[in-house]
């Protein structure tokens, strides 16, 4: 793609995408189905909104396409990315390096549905993480937030197992540490649904309550991975959660 009078690292093509085919805090067309009417301080040549219809996961999102020599100077495949539509405007105004996290948060949210191509987005999720996470040669290490935190190492695929699959694929397998948290070894990269189960799984224990009414977060992982919407969501394509008693490949 050529990008004549590109702003930054970011070509001039964007596509909209979300249920109501909108941008709606930009005041893109009210019916979704023209050219959005921007702000004039927004209106450029080369850039294009496009509305079409997507999914609830990418409600309000656009689709940015980078400049050939960003993408090889990140090591980037050449793919649409999509960024939140009520930060657009920040972004192609900033002229430092790519927002590498919210490029990847919008890749995880776009690949968390069944019906797409999420093979095809795993290389740029993977390539993203790489540039957002530091080399790290501990065998152990923790991730946390405010309210949630797993052990994050090996895991012995011959051991009981909570694991996240997609089809026939591993994103994550799930063991219980000796105090009844979680520790999580990745296989694959992590869409936003996989992500969201494991930041779910790993809440913090009450003390008066425990983790979701269950005495430890492996029993509420375990509880987790016995509900039926875990079949419904294998046959959408999309992240499930299993359970093996006895190791990966035998129930």
């Amino acid at each position: 793609m050529v990008c004549d009078g590109a702003i930054g690292d970011v070509c001039g093509t964007a596509s909209l995408c979300g249920d109501r085919g909108r941008i709606a805090a930009e005041g893109a067309g009210s019916d979704g189905t023209g050219d959005a009417d921007l702000p004039g301080r927004f209106v450029r040549r080369d850039l294009h909104v496009h509305p079409r219809i997507g999914t609830n996961a990418m409600q309000d999102l656009v689709e940015l396409h980078l400049r050939p020599e960003t993408l090889e100077r990140y090591g980037l495949p050449d793919i649409p990315y999509p960024v939140p539509a009520s930060l657009l405007e920040s972004v192609l105004r900033d002229s430092g390096a790519l927002p590498l996290a919210l490029l990847l948060h919008g890749l995880q949210q776009r690949s968390r549905n069944g019906g797409v191509e999420w093979r095809q987005i795993e290389p740029a999720m993977d390539r993203l993480a790489e540039l957002l996470a530091p080399d790290d040669d501990r065998q152990i290490i923790s991730a946390s937030g405010d309210h949630w935190w797993l052990e994050v190492g090996t895991v012995d695929l011959n051991a009981e197992l909570v694991t996240i699959q997609r089809g026939d694929h591993l994103i994550a397998a799930i063991t219980n540490r000796d105090d009844g948290r979680l520790r999580v070894a990745a296989f694959r990269p992590l869409d936003a649904k996989s992500a969201g189960y494991l930041i779910g799984l790993g809440l913090i224990p009450s003390p008066e309550h425990g983790v979701c009414m269950r005495e430890s977060n492996w029993q509420y992982a375990l509880d987790s991975a016995a509900g039926n919407g875990n079949y419904y969501a294998a046959e959408r394509d999309e992240a499930y959660l299993s359970y093996w008693q006895k190791g990966l490949g035998i129930s």
